[in-house]
């Protein structure tokens, strides 16, 4: 079992602008950006960088047609990159002189950009919300919300919706939601509290009900890939931690040239699973995974972890996390992914924990396959 803590650290981080009550709120607002929002591909050495005297003297990139864009932070964090200019130490300067500095050091570079340009309204200035290589792949946010909100209505009254605590519907407010989105990114997490698993065996020999929950992550900026994770858990308490967590699987698709299509024939359809899926059929593959041996002795047991996690010393430590955790060996299919499950919260990298929580998913296919 392991703690996720994704939501708690946006939970505790976002501000008020960047918190959504409905997933219907956060699609309008999404659509509207789309409408509004354009990609232009230029040269470096075709734009020029100014202290905007009509707009305060905020930094500006003027491309060739002459019309000024302001650059938002996470604009000015991938021009610094490919200006190879350290951001804190232009930031610290006046923007007279950052632009100086980016003019020059990008004036005889040839290559291709693609910008990202917003503009919310006539009155207000066109912002450069982002500069990728001319070949991203970009997913919008609005693609993903429609998607949600077409599998799972406004995220608030239905099925699935923004957790309650510790197991209990609350209303949802901007204190407590689970659905934020600001300028560089998104996050969606939405759970089916009503329709619980009864699991033999949870904890202590005692039985247990988990629920099932599912994040969404997007940045149509460029700062993280689109990301699907899915997973069932114990209870969520009122700071926004997934307390025992399992079954954790994530499907990541990064912004190439072929993204859109891809979300498309990866993520799209299994939201569509996920949401037609019925609680009671994954009730009835843990139960079998419960009921599924691996091994007559302990050494079958390591046998079957070596095979599935590498080497004999992955295996033994799989089986003492059991150990820990519910006070003996791994006996079946549900030990054996519970006890990865254990292993994995001790290591120190994300990467390698979420590499190791996809192979203990892998393990339920067996399950699945006997069902």
């Amino acid at each position: 079992m392991a703690n996720l803590y994704d939501a708690n650290a946006n939970w505790s981080s976002r501000s008020n602008d960047e918190r959504y009550t409905s997933l219907f709120d956060m699609r309008d607002h999404f659509d509207d950006m789309r409408q509004k929002s354009a990609s232009k591909v230029y040269k470096l050495s075709d734009l020029s960088f100014v202290a905007d005297a009509e707009n305060n003297n905020k930094l500006s990139v003027v491309g060739p047609s002459g019309n000024p864009a302001l650059i938002n932070g996470y604009g000015f964090e991938s021009l610094t990159v490919l200006a190879k200019a350290p951001k804190g130490f232009l930031s610290s300067l006046p923007n007279k002189l950052t632009a100086d500095v980016l003019n020059h050091k990008l004036k005889d570079n040839h290559d291709e950009i693609g910008m990202l340009m917003t503009q919310e309204s006539k009155k207000t200035p066109i912002v450069m919300r982002a500069a990728t290589t001319p070949n991203y792949g970009r997913i919008w946010n609005s693609q993903v919300l429609n998607a949600l909100t077409h599998k799972f209505g406004d995220g608030v009254t239905g099925d699935w919706h923004v957790p309650g605590e510790f197991g209990k519907p609350v209303p949802v407010t901007q204190k407590n939601t689970t659905l934020y989105a600001g300028e560089q990114d998104m996050f969606v997490f939405l759970c089916d509290e009503s329709h619980t698993l009864e699991i033999n065996n949870r904890r202590d020999d005692k039985p247990g009900m988990l629920s099932r929950g599912f994040f969404v992550v997007n940045s149509e900026v460029g700062t993280q890939p689109l990301r699907f994770t899915t997973f069932l858990y114990d209870y969520v308490c009122a700071n926004r931690i997934i307390w025992g967590a399992q079954e954790i699987n994530t499907i990541t698709i990064k912004h190439t040239l072929n993204a859109p299509e891809r979300w498309l024939e990866s993520i799209a359809p299994t939201l569509q699973d996920y949401a037609n899926g019925k609680a009671s059929e994954t009730e009835q593959v843990l139960k079998l995974a419960q009921t599924m041996t691996i091994g007559q002795t302990l050494d079958d047991t390591y046998d079957f972890l070596e095979t599935h996690f590498g080497t004999r010393k992955i295996a033994k430590a799989i089986n003492k996390a059991h150990l820990d955790d519910e006070g003996r060996d791994i006996t079946t299919l549900w030990d054996a992914v519970t006890g990865v499950t254990a292993y994995a919260r001790n290591m120190p990298f994300q990467n390698e924990r979420v590499l190791i929580e996809a192979k203990a998913g892998k393990l339920l296919d067996m399950a699945k396959e006997a069902a």
